[in-house]
């Protein structure tokens, strides 16, 4: 960033490192509806805005992060930095259209995801060396990769990948991982790069425990529904196929076996040919079930 606020922060990218950066994600990305989205230094929004248009960029947004815990100890520098800037650049802007909200999502809420102007209440933690240090002093808050998966996904659906570049300690590999996304990413830092791959491998053993409770929770749900409908051979073949799709969504995770049976009875006997439909579209069918059973249960 350039704000001389931890070491190596005391150099901004030129243009042509940051041309070499654009270039190096462009050259692998065949996506022509692609979304970038790039945190920089106030003084070169202009200078990435200009580069991204020649790599086919069209529409772009100034976006600010508001860290609203932000209090400088020592205050000689003015003002306190609390603004992150980016941009955010389009190849087609038409992937706005298309954006998968929350399946809580009031109005109050996407009209926040919608504004240009993102706030982060709390400081995110950041990860520590052996030694118990920091291995990034000024960690960016996940819920920020968080917002671009869930809004896009759905959009790009199995041709979703992020390319992330200058990773730290861990980013958007995290988020990727955790929300099982696709993701290139990249540290130029020898010692950033091992403590990240470490916190990956971490990461990736807790998940593995959490997966296995997903499997178990989704093989009870296709016993009781073999039970059900053992009578009737193509109902049972259709909930085994609708069961199939939904346990690769992670979109489901946190819900009870009585709320994913009523999406299942439900969907089942509305929808009649299963396989006509994309998965994707099947998943956010049954997060508008989820939604009817939540605003129907009593407070």
């Amino acid at each position: 960033m350039g704000l001389g606020k931890f070491d190596g922060d005391d150099k901004l990218l030129s243009k042509e490192e940051l041309e070499r950066m654009f270039n190096a994600v462009e050259l692998v990305n065949r996506e022509s509806q692609s979304v970038a989205f790039v945190i920089v230094h106030d003084t070169q929004i202009k200078v990435v805005k200009d580069l991204l248009r020649q790599f086919g960029y069209q529409v772009f947004n100034t976006m600010v992060i508001y860290k609203q815990y932000k209090n400088d100890k020592v205050r000689s520098g003015g003002f306190i930095s609390a603004a992150v800037f980016a941009v955010v650049a389009f190849k087609d802007i038409t992937v706005m259209q298309r954006i998968v909200w929350p399946m809580d999502a009031d109005n109050e809420t996407r009209t926040k995801w919608m504004q240009n102007v993102w706030t982060v209440v709390n400081a995110t933690k950041p990860y520590l060396d052996a030694e118990g240090q920091p291995v990034n002093s000024c960690p960016q808050d996940p819920m920020i990769v968080e917002r671009l998966v869930h809004m896009f996904r759905g959009f790009f659906g199995e041709r979703f990948t992020i390319f992330s570049s200058g990773e730290g300690s861990g980013w958007a590999s995290l988020v990727a991982m955790r929300l099982n996304a696709n993701a290139v990413i990249t540290e130029s830092s020898d010692y950033s790069y091992f403590y990240l791959i470490q916190r990956l491998m971490s990461e990736s053993g807790l998940m593995k425990l959490t997966d296995e409770n997903q499997k178990k929770f989704w093989k009870h749900v296709l016993a009781y529904w073999s039970t059900y409908s053992k009578e009737n051979a193509i109902e049972q073949e259709r909930l085994k196929y609708l069961v199939s799709v939904l346990s690769k969504s992670t979109s489901l995770n946190g819900l009870d076996q009585h709320a994913i049976n009523q999406v299942l009875q439900t969907m089942s006997s509305n929808v009649k040919d299963l396989r006509t439909i994309a998965p994707n579209d099947l998943v956010e069918k049954a997060l508008v079930h989820v939604k009817t059973l939540k605003r129907a249960a009593p407070a």
